[in-house]
């Protein structure tokens, strides 16, 4: 009889632990959140402006700005390398290709990285610098559980 209390007892603590994990779970998810003010989704831009917003995820991680022309495979990094955050908000200059590329639509995406391939990112900036070319890459995967933030807007 007490085996078969304490098996209840086992299972009802049990049943209870997986509300708690699914919430901190979620908890988790909220603390990565990456939010565009500018440009709004669906606006006009000139060759190059201005792309601001909020930012809140795990300490240790990067977020790095890539613009590219809707339905290209390559992505070009923006800002010189991870966007400066300050409180909470960060700040970027973006530019939208070349004068050849008005009328189309280019996709901004926010990405948050981890310490490794922020590094990688970093050393591509450094190549381009050093070769003065600037060659599309593909889009970094995002730390896992901070989603990649797309806003797309047409070019002037």
């Amino acid at each position: 009889m007490r085996t078969r209390r304490l098996f209840v007892a086992v299972i009802c603590i049990a049943s209870l632990g997986s509300p708690f994990a699914m919430h901190a779970q979620k908890r988790d998810e909220k603390s990565c959140r990456i939010e565009f003010n500018e440009p709004r989704q669906g606006s006009s831009v000139s060759g190059q402006g201005r792309a601001s917003g909020t930012a809140t995820f795990p300490p240790g991680k990067h977020l790095w700005i890539f613009a590219h022309i809707q339905g290209l495979a390559l992505w070009w990094p923006q800002c010189g390398g991870p966007a400066q955050i300050d409180k909470d908000r960060w700040v970027c200059q973006v530019t939208y290709g070349q004068e050849r590329d008005r009328g189309s639509d280019f996709e901004v995406a926010a990405v948050v990285l981890d310490d490794k391939d922020d590094t990688d990112m970093r050393n591509v900036i450094k190549g381009y610098e050093q070769k003065g070319q600037y060659p599309g890459i593909e889009l970094p995967p995002p730390t896992e559980g901070c989603p990649v933030t797309k806003v797309i807007v047409t070019r002037k």
